[in-house]
């Protein structure tokens, strides 16, 4: 059994929970994710690792609301404890060499959300001063994130590069 730390529901269709593991916690790397089963009669469902911390030997998960299981694990609260919990499982995230910081940049969450509630999504530019398109502001980093990723690609990651001119050759 794995009892829930905390519990906090970050809007109508997201929540947070704080699981106690240690065994997990102690090996899980960035990009891992878990199983999960509520009770013995419970489909198994996968999660990925939102954060952890090897110290106090919890493991945060975040997800949406989206069957019936997750809808069952959305009622437990703090104290509560899930039946079943493996992993850390899948292959973690590799970063170039050298990386001190990652940002991620998305908005499919919030838009399902608001597409489900309002039937629109609320995050738009509109451009009223003149005739232009309405922008969706998630849309919009995700194009410009994707932009600057090819832009670096292509021009700025030179380490293979690099790697090359200061292997000797064999000639």
């Amino acid at each position: 059994m794995f009892q829930i730390v905390e519990k906090k529901k970050l809007n109508d269709a997201v929540v947070m929970v704080r699981i106690a593991a240690p065994l997990i916690a102690k090996k899980v790397l960035p990009g891992q994710f878990i199983i999960f089963r509520l009770d013995e009669f419970g489909e198994r469902v996968p999660l990925t690792v939102a954060d952890y911390d090897r110290e106090g030997g919890t493991i945060t998960l975040i997800f949406q609301i989206a069957g019936e299981t997750t809808r069952q694990f959305s009622l437990l609260e703090a104290g509560d404890s899930i039946l079943d919990l493996v992993g850390p499982l899948g292959v973690p995230t590799e970063l170039p060499e050298g990386t001190k910081s990652v940002c991620v940049i998305g908005g499919g969450v919030g838009n399902l959300i608001d597409r489900v509630r309002l039937g629109y999504v609320v995050d738009m530019l509109d451009c009223t001063f003149i005739e232009f398109p309405v922008f969706n502001v998630a849309d919009c980093f995700i194009t410009v994130g994707c932009f600057a990723l090819i832009v670096y690609v292509i021009f700025l990651d030179r380490t293979e590069d690099k790697k090359r001119e200061n292997t000797p050759s064999e000639s």
